[in-house]
């Protein structure tokens, strides 16, 4: 019991949360956080887009990332994010309905 406990422990302690800078004035003062907001966002992004993160789906990395991207101002991956999610939804959806016998209604999505 004694073992499980201390690989327990040992096992909590490699698992560390992801620290992003965010400065504490920014908690009180609107401007800095204007500032700061997309700052962040772009810190956040390559975390987003490296192996260790994985939704359940691809859409919802794409929704995220383009989100972020937006919030970045980085607008030119955003578009192209957007773009990627709704070709990546549409398959989604036509997969589903191919699986429930509707092929027909696949041919009218894509």
């Amino acid at each position: 019991m004694k073992f499980k406990i201390l690989l327990a422990l040992i096992f909590v302690n490699l698992l560390q949360a992801q620290k992003f800078y965010f400065p504490k004035k920014a908690v009180n003062d609107s401007l800095i956080l204007e500032e700061q907001i997309p700052v962040l966002a772009r810190q956040v992004i390559p975390q987003l887009q490296s192996a260790k993160y994985k939704p359940e789906n691809t859409v919802d990395l794409m929704d995220n990332l383009f989100r972020l991207q937006m919030v970045a101002q980085d607008y030119k991956n955003s578009l192209v994010s957007l773009a990627e999610k709704k070709i990546l939804t549409r398959i989604l959806i036509c997969t589903r309905f191919c699986r429930m016998g509707s092929p027909l209604f696949c041919q009218l999505i894509l």
